[in-house]
């Protein structure tokens, strides 16, 4: 979903999340893959995290469907690929891999979470409104607030996962600029009451590493 809506739309909903990780699909985990090793990405998050992590292995871009992309990996153009585990979830494939821990390698803003969009006016906004889970949609608002205000978009490699724990909001966030020397990344936990003074604290926290 873009960061700006569509004028004359709105968010009437965001359904409960699922899983917020990305999964490498490998053999062995991020770690023990061996130097040069090919590994296929087609978000620049996932890439500046991965070159990042493991400057020695080859990051390349990933392009298909899901069902293509695993294809692609078992065909063996690729040592290993990173996905969405919200995706393989819900296309019900189950494939040997190894969820990356979302404090470490940061999920896109709004990441698992599915979103209903409608028209202003719509005679069925408030049909869609009671399919709303109130602290998923909490969530997505706090990361995609952060993201707008760092003038984000899926050509930044901006990760932001916010949790809501009772009346605190936990906010993990990480920014690589254009050298992978020059991450950003910070793990805070604010009150709700307070939010969104504090999510535009953590965006000043974030802003140096974008386009740096």
């Amino acid at each position: 979903m873009p960061v700006d809506l569509t004028p004359g739309t709105r968010m009437a909903a965001v359904l409960p999340r699922g899983p917020v990780e990305d999964m490498l699909l490998s053999k062995v985990p991020l770690e023990e893959l061996p130097s040069g090793a090919v590994v296929g990405s087609s978000s620049v998050r996932r890439r500046s995290l991965l070159e990042a992590k493991r400057p020695d292995v080859m990051v390349r871009d990933l392009r298909g469907n899901v069902p293509t992309r695993i294809r692609k990996w078992k065909d063996g153009q690729y040592d290993a690929i990173v996905l969405a585990k919200a995706g393989l979830d819900r296309l019900g494939i189950i494939e040997k891999g190894f969820i990356l821990n979302p404090q470490e390698f940061v999920p896109a803003p709004g990441q698992g979470a599915i979103a209903l969009v409608c028209a202003e006016g719509s005679p069925h906004l408030h049909v869609l409104q009671t399919l709303n889970d109130i602290r998923t949609r909490t969530e997505v608002e706090a990361e995609r607030y952060i993201l707008r205000a760092l003038g984000g978009g899926c050509s930044v490699p901006i990760g932001v996962w916010a949790s809501v724990h009772g009346s605190e909001l936990r906010v993990v966030g990480t920014v690589t600029g254009r050298s992978r020397d020059n991450i950003v990344h910070v793990d805070q936990v604010v009150p709700l009451s307070d939010m969104r003074t504090e999510l535009d604290r953590i965006a000043d926290l974030l802003r140096p590493a974008v386009g740096g």
